[in-house]
């Protein structure tokens, strides 16, 4: 009997932990890797090797539900959180939490990477990082952060395009707001759901319709239907709506539910 404690004592367990990883929140892709941001972690999902890899708390996450994800343009990989962001390396196994004193609010709802910046949306503000090529390096950052905002969608060309649930917003890159717009300016609601730049055209996606923004005004391209999401799909936009129609097609005035 004393052997067996013995030889028990000696022996090191490793603990495996498996969390639901069933409800996707967002996703985004890199090469052959898609990574999504889910209520059970960050997953790695490899379609040429067929390699499945969940990062939770244990590894280093803050907490298991992930809210939004992002890759920059040195492969490392963006993860947001009602409790902050953290950054993965490329190989996809160290984990940095960012600090949160630099952050505009610790639950953040939206991340976008272009080229070495980073841009930020939480539900207290607006943060933009430019990592100076060093993303895993966060002493050589500067940011610049602009609070009271409650962050839903960001999108980026030569302006920077915030939507919130109180309108439109627009920064330069220097980061100095230029204009805001509400349904004053002839949005069809002040939440915005999303926006997105196809082909050098802003479309900005309401609870009440799908609307594109041209020099200093708004065109209304669709009315009473719920857009959550925007993407360009052969010659049509590809759009998310409400739970009930779902999924449409919008092509020359008219959509086509799918």
């Amino acid at each position: 009997m004393i052997f067996v404690f013995l030889l028990l004592g000696s022996i090191s367990f490793q603990a495996t932990y498996h969390t639901n990883t069933n409800y996707y929140y967002e996703i985004t892709d890199r090469g052959t890797v898609i990574y999504g941001a889910t209520n059970g972690g960050l997953i790695a999902y490899d379609y040429a090797n067929e390699r499945f890899e969940v990062l939770t708390n244990t590894d280093g996450l803050p907490i298991n539900s992930q809210s939004c994800v992002a890759v920059d343009s040195s492969g490392f990989v963006w993860a947001g959180n009602s409790a902050g962001l953290a950054l993965v390396d490329s190989t996809f196994t160290d984990i940095q939490i960012y600090p949160a004193d630099r952050l505009t609010g610790t639950k953040t709802q939206e991340i976008v990477c272009s080229s070495d910046r980073i841009y930020v949306g939480s539900s207290s503000g607006f943060l933009c990082i430019d990592s100076k090529g060093t993303p895993d390096d966060f002493s050589d950052d500067t940011y610049w952060r602009h609070f009271g905002l409650n962050v839903l969608t960001i999108a980026v060309n030569d302006t920077i395009w915030v939507g919130t649930t109180d309108g439109l917003v627009s920064f330069n890159s220097a980061g100095s707001l230029l204009a805001e717009y509400d349904e004053s300016d002839g949005l069809l609601s002040s939440t915005i759901n999303k926006v997105a730049i196809i082909d050098s055209v802003v479309y900005v996606g309401t609870d009440l319709g799908l609307q594109s923004f041209k020099s200093d005004h708004f065109d209304t391209l669709l009315l009473d239907c719920q857009v959550n999401d925007i993407t360009f799909a052969g010659d049509s936009l590809a759009l998310t709506l409400d739970s009930l129609n779902q999924f449409g097609f919008y092509f020359d005035g008219s959509i086509t539910i799918a």
